[in-house]
C-alpha cells in the first residue's frame, strides 16, 4: 500500500512538472475539531488533476476522537480515482481502530454517468479484502453504486456523495460511505467548512462509525 501511495505520488508531482502550464487541479483541504463530551480531530481532502480527458484524485477522511484519555476513535479512510473520459479505476483503503480493522482494501472499475454538470451517478464492480488485527483475512466481491451531488449558492456550497456497496452473493451485507460538506465564502481560498461522515457497515459488531466536525478549509484551483 505504501508503495503504490508512494508511485503515485511521484506520478502526480510529474505530472504537475510536465503539464504546469496545460494542466487543471482542485486542491480542498479541511482541518476540524469538535467537542462534546470527548475529543475529536477531522481532517477532509478532496484533491484532484485534471489533464485533457484524464482525470487524478485523491479523497481523504481521518478522525480521531479520545475521552478521558482513551481512544474511541481512530478512523482513515483514503480512494484514489483514475479516470479516463467517463471510465474509471478506483482504489479504497480503510483502516478502523472501534472496529479492529487493520486493514481494507477495495479495488473496482465502473462507469460514470452525468445527468447535469452538479449531479452524476456511477456503478463499480469491485474486489473487497478485509484484515482484522485477530489476523484473519476475508475477500469479498461487491456491488458499488454512488451518487455525487454539488450545489452553489451565492457563499454557500453543499457536497453530498453516498456510496452503497452490498456483497454480491450476501445482500445482507453492505457497505454505506457518506459524506455531506458545506463550506462558505469558498471562493476566498480560506473558508468556514462543516463535514458529516457516515461509514456503516452491517455485518460489523461496531456497524456505524459517525464524525461531525467544524473548521477551516484551504482551496486552491486552476481552471
Amino acid at each position: 500500500m505504501k508503495i503504490l501511495l508512494t508511485i503515485l505520488f511521484l506520478i502526480t508531482l510529474n505530472l504537475v512538472y510536465c503539464f504546469k502550464d496545460t494542466l487543471r487541479y482542485n486542491l480542498s483541504n479541511e482541518l476540524g475539531y469538535f467537542y462534546s463530551n470527548s475529543h475529536s480531530a477531522n481532517f477532509q481532502g478532496e484533491n484532484s488533476f485534471s489533464l485533457k480527458n484524464y482525470q487524478l484524485s485523491f479523497n481523504t477522511s481521518y478522525t480521531y476522537a479520545n475521552s478521558n484519555s482513551k481512544i474511541e476513535q481512530n478512523e482513515f479512510l483514503n480512494k484514489i480515482n483514475f479516470s479516463y473520459n467517463n471510465w474509471f479505476i478506483n482504489h479504497i483503503f480503510n483502516t478502523s481502530y472501534s472496529r479492529q480493522i487493520k486493514t481494507e482494501n477495495l479495488i473496482g472499475v465502473g462507469y460514470v454517468y452525468r445527468l447535469k454538470k452538479q449531479i452524476s451517478i456511477s456503478y463499480a464492480f469491485t474486489a473487497q479484502d478485509r484484515r482484522y488485527y485477530i489476523e484473519n483475512l476475508e475477500y469479498h466481491l461487491r456491488h458499488s453504486f454512488r451518487v455525487k451531488f454539488k450545489m452553489k449558492y451565492q457563499f454557500i456550497g453543499l457536497v453530498y456523495e453516498c456510496y452503497y456497496k452490498p456483497n454480491i452473493l450476501k445482500l445482507n451485507d453492505f457497505i454505506i460511505y457518506s459524506n455531506a460538506k458545506v463550506t462558505m465564502f469558498e471562493d476566498k481560498g480560506v473558508s468556514l467548512a462543516f463535514s458529516d461522515n457516515i461509514n456503516y457497515q452491517s455485518v460489523e459488531s461496531v456497524r456505524l462509525v459517525h464524525s461531525f466536525s467544524a473548521g477551516i478549509n484551504f482551496s486552491l484551483n486552476k481552471k
